[in-house]
């Protein structure tokens, strides 16, 4: 009967395959057998998750949307972000580092131990609870956005609390800056000074600066938060500049001069990791360098340094979040460290105040009412 499904066998396949139908459409697909008996047993267990589709308990897929694998669901994703003008190089890295280890997976059949299994080597590797979480999150999005696997598995969310405390004091700063290479120096005094991130700063290019107004643009596909921002450029940073312009020359493969389109460059090729340059000038400088898991200084600091430097300087907190791209008032709290240097400035104001206030109490005029009613002052 039509609605028990069939069990046949093709002219040319030496498989089984069944037949059967969903809501009027007819569904045909291979037993993966030469036993009848077993392809029977296959067409009655398809025919329970076709009953199970049509009483609504689970979602029905069919033998082609068996095969989508998670780098689909993830080339999908990809696409809805570049149309909300949301992809970037932050979503990139984490997208990929999805698919290389989930990707060839059919996204039907994605369990949560697998997922936790990829957990746990992102943790093998050093990778923080948050970036993690960051991952998971875009591959939820991915499984929500296709609708044609469902939900995905149930995917677990790490704890978080990567709130560091290392931030730069000046001269700790200019130390370091001392041990950098020439390359590096003026790349971490732009960090130092905005609060920008290392994709950030290592994505500006000449043709985004305006010389005329002095003011240089970060694109909206180079910011991690997805907003395009600017910087006018005063003082040491319009010097630091001024120095990248001329250094923007370097010399090519056959002798030939060159010009960078990157401001900040090594022969012409943006400046990504720098890790045994840091931590060489670190020490050198006779500072710990590391990573968040073991309290070293890194590059990340300097940006928490610069959000404390421009609250200090009585930079407002809405135009302080515009110059380094934090998005919530909450995260960037977190990044206006307060040290114990901090404390005691305001314990020692805090003194300073109390003792002016008036050590005896004062005389204060009363009034009472005299036999007539009439009120008088008392001392």
């Amino acid at each position: 009967m039509r609605g028990d499904g069939a069990v046949f066998k093709p002219p040319n396949s030496r498989f089984y395959w069944i037949r059967y139908h969903l809501n009027g459409k007819e569904y045909r697909e291979t037993t993966g057998t030469e036993d009848s008996k077993e392809a029977v047993q296959f067409l009655r267990k398809k025919m329970k998750e076709v009953g199970a589709a049509q009483l609504g308990v689970q979602k029905f897929l069919s033998p082609a949307q068996r095969k989508i694998k998670v780098s689909a669901l993830l080339d999908g994703l990809k696409t809805d972000y570049e149309i909300r003008g949301k992809w970037n190089p932050r979503v990139r890295s984490h997208v990929m580092a999805v698919k290389d280890k989930l990707g060839q997976w059919p996204a039907a059949f994605l369990t949560k131990q697998l997922v936790d299994s990829y957990v746990l080597e992102r943790q093998q590797l050093g990778r923080a609870s948050a970036t993690i979480n960051n991952e998971l999150q875009l591959l939820r999005q991915a499984y929500l956005i296709s609708e044609d696997v469902g939900n995905g598995p149930k995917i677990r969310k790490l704890p978080v609390n990567n709130a560091r405390e290392g931030f730069f004091e000046r001269p700790a700063f200019e130390a370091l800056v001392a041990k950098l290479p020439e390359a590096l120096k003026d790349y971490a005094r732009f960090g130092y000074l905005t609060g920008w991130r290392l994709s950030e700063i290592s994505s500006l290019s000449w043709v985004d600066l305006d010389m005329e107004a002095h003011m240089m643009r970060l694109r909206h596909a180079e910011s991690k938060n997805g907003e395009a921002r600017k910087i006018p450029l005063e003082g040491e940073l319009l010097e630091i500049f001024q120095r990248r312009w001329a250094a923007r020359s370097f010399e090519g493969e056959h002798g030939e001069t060159v010009l960078s389109e990157l401001v900040f460059h090594r022969k012409g090729r943006p400046v990504k990791r720098f890790n045994r340059a840091w931590k060489t000038a670190c020490e050198n400088a006779g500072l710990k360098a590391g990573r968040k898991v073991d309290g070293g200084m890194i590059f990340h600091d300097l940006r928490r340094s610069a959000a404390r430097n421009i609250r200090r300087a009585g930079v407002s907190e809405e135009i302080a979040m515009k110059i380094t791209g934090h998005k919530t008032s909450s995260m960037f709290r977190r990044y206006n460290i307060t040290n114990e240097a901090d404390l005691k400035k305001a314990v020692k104001k805090t003194q300073e105040y109390v003792r002016k206030l008036p050590v005896k109490r004062e005389n204060v005029l009363q009034f009472s009412k005299d036999a007539g009613g009439k009120k008088k002052e008392t001392a």
